[in-house]
């Protein structure tokens, strides 16, 4: 799996890339397999102006289906924008491995295991 991390209207700091990598790889880390790269985009979206303005996306490639998870988080400050987003991006991958694992009881044949 691959992590690709861009920003912008904001510089990326070696504090931030740390952050960002433990939190969103943490949050990716049951579901590696099926993961083929994950991309992080960190926006000021305001620029200067303050406000709820930090806006951070995550898009999961997925390697058997090829549709992408994406969940994109606001907050005021990038470190929250960042945990909000992996803890969102972490149950949406729960919830759509969970139906992969229903549909595949749902096609199973009476009486096989």
């Amino acid at each position: 799996m691959h992590l690709t991390i861009r920003a912008t209207n904001l510089s990326v700091t070696d504090a931030i890339r740390e952050h960002v990598s433990r939190r969103v790889l943490g949050a990716a880390q049951r579901f590696a397999r099926r993961l083929s790269s994950i991309t992080v985009v960190i926006e000021d979206v305001n620029g200067p102006k303050g406000g709820v303005d930090i806006a951070c996306r995550i898009e999961g490639g997925m390697a058997q289906s090829g549709e992408p998870v994406v969940i994109t988080e606001r907050a005021d400050d990038l470190y929250g924008a960042v945990d909000r987003a992996a803890s969102r991006f972490k149950r949406a991958m729960s919830r759509r491995a969970e139906r992969r694992r229903a549909r595949g009881r749902a096609n199973r044949r009476p009486g096989t295991t």
